[in-house]
Parts: structure tokens; C-alpha cells; sequence
């Protein structure tokens, strides 16, 4: 699970590399990169679901899921807005980032 939560946490940064980086060109390689951390966590999930878990593991996983699956669609419209290259969407998508998703990225880190 701790792979899991670290995968999240990179989207994140690599969401923020968008923010601080002028050329289109990198914040376009950098959302392929958020896009593979997308895969990368649903092969992670599916791998750590096939185990032999605990009621209480199951459970957890499903909160944990409940996190995710809020998290997930924020990150991305932070991600849509980091594209656009306009001062105003630059600046929504960091609230978003740093007020919507990063807190809730500690819930999930703080629920595990």
C-alpha cells in the first residue's frame, strides 16, 4: 500500500513541475509522466488487492479508495489548467494543487 501512496504523491509533484515549467513542450512530457503514474497506481491497486488481506486491510483499502477516487479527478483538472499556459489557469490550478489536493493527500497518508 505504501507504493501505492507514494505513486499519488508523485502526481502531485510532477502536477507541480507543470506549474513552474514555461515550455509547453516539457509540461506535455510531464503530463504523459502523470498519465504512466495513473497506470502505474492502478497495476500497483490491482497487485496489492490479489493478496491475501485481512478484513481490516480490505476495509482500509476501500477508504483508502474513497481518498483516491476524490483526489484523482482534482489532480487532473490542476493538470488541464497547468497546460492551458494562462497566468489565471496557472493560478487556479496551484489552489487547487495546494489547498484541495495536498491536504487531502494527508488524509490518505494519515488513514493508511
Amino acid at each position: 500500500m505504501s507504493n501505492m501512496i507514494v505513486t499519488v504523491r508523485q502526481r502531485s509533484k510532477i502536477t507541480n513541475q507543470m506549474l513552474i515549467t514555461e515550455d509547453i513542450f516539457e509540461r506535455d512530457e510531464l503530463l504523459m509522466k502523470l498519465d504512466s503514474q495513473a497506470s502505474t497506481y492502478t497495476v500497483q491497486r490491482e497487485t496489492f488487492l490479489a493478496l491475501p488481506l485481512t478484513e481490516d486491510e480490505r476495509n482500509r483499502s476501500a477508504q483508502q479508495d474513497v481518498l483516491v477516487c476524490d483526489i484523482v479527478p482534482r489532480l487532473r483538472h490542476a493538470a488541464e489548467l497547468a497546460m492551458t499556459g494562462e497566468d489565471e489557469d496557472f493560478n487556479e490550478s496551484k489552489r487547487i494543487l495546494y489547498d484541495d489536493v495536498m491536504p487531502r493527500q494527508e488524509q490518505l497518508i494519515i488513514n493508511r
